[in-house]
């Protein structure tokens, strides 16, 4: 006598291999697929010395920095800004001559040409005798041209450090730093411009003295240990310094911000918000700070020496 239900346990397993099927994820059950990765077209400068802030132009980059990692040449930089069509970079320490190349979560990118590293950038220097007129305070390098800010006169702009032609600048400025795509300008006034050569006020606050950029916003220093900091440079929010000393430079070292000034005074910060005072290394009052990545140095007024 033939037997028939054999078939029913094929078809159960069929059945059962269809579901496990759908469960792993096959049909419209799947998860969504990555973005499209980013793509680079060009950088400004193409070439510069480590600390160099470079604008790298594309699309699909994340929006925050911290979305966004940069190489150059296979070494990881500090990106200052972002947005989905432009970010700012540092060239680090470390970083060779080689391309750029962005990482994103949905991919990475490469540039098609090399930023060259510059090395010994300084070490040489040669005598102008053309430059701003007035009293110039503060110098920045936009990636097409120079600009210049400060007092009689001093609000300039120059191609190629020969000819300076006068911008548009209000009253009095003591220093201006740029992040890729605004300048701001500090001092009598609050001033911003986006090619420095036609600027806005925006705020009457008077006794700031220095201006840098951070990846969490723009920080700016000043007279009684005044401090303040702007995500756009057109809103300003006053915070504690924890010094009542003239503060008269800030600079964002990659890590921290530093600010110095009257009487040696020294304070720190990750973020701009929450400041550390720090121990006097000088009784002399710094004039100037830069960094290098082994290094923070100030300058003095008088000279120790």
């Amino acid at each position: 006598m033939s037997r028939t239900f054999p078939f029913l346990p094929l078809t159960a397993s069929l059945c059962l291999l269809s579901s496990l099927a759908a469960c792993s994820g096959g049909g419209d059950g799947g998860s969504t697929p990555p973005g499209n990765p980013p793509l680079i077209s060009t950088f400004s400068p193409t070439s510069g010395a480590v600390g160099t802030q470079v604008t790298i132009s594309g699309l699909l980059f994340a929006e925050t920095p911290q979305g966004n990692t940069v190489r150059f040449n296979g070494v990881t930089a500090t990106v200052l800004s972002a947005s989905a069509t432009s970010l700012v970079a540092v060239v680090p320490a470390g970083a060779t001559t080689g391309g750029i190349r962005i990482t994103t979560a949905a991919g990475s990118a490469a540039s098609s040409a090399d930023f060259t590293v510059l090395t010994g950038v300084g070490a040489a220097w040669t005598t102008r005798l053309a430059g701003p007129r007035g009293r110039p305070s503060g110098l920045v390098w936009t990636g097409t041209r120079f600009a210049a800010v400060g007092s009689g006169g001093g609000f300039q702009a120059s191609t190629d450090a020969l000819v300076w032609n006068a911008t548009s600048g209000f009253s009095t400025a003591d220093d201006v730093a740029w992040d890729g795509s605004l300048m701001v300008a500090v001092g009598s006034l609050v001033q911003t411009s986006s090619d420095g050569l036609t600027w806005t006020m925006r705020s009457l606050m008077t006794g700031l003295r220095s201006v840098a950029r951070s990846p969490g916003g723009w920080v700016a220093v000043g007279d009684g240990g005044a401090i303040r900091t702007s995500p756009d440079g057109v809103t300003w929010t006053p915070q504690v310094s924890g010094t009542t000393k003239d503060l008269r430079a800030v600079t964002w070292t990659g890590a921290q911000l530093v600010a110095v000034g009257e009487d040696g005074a020294v304070a720190t910060s990750p973020d701009g918000a929450a400041w550390t005072p720090r121990p006097a290394p000088t009784s002399d009052s710094f004039t100037a700070v830069g960094s290098s990545p082994a290094l923070v140095v100030a300058t003095t007024f008088p000279y120790p020496g």
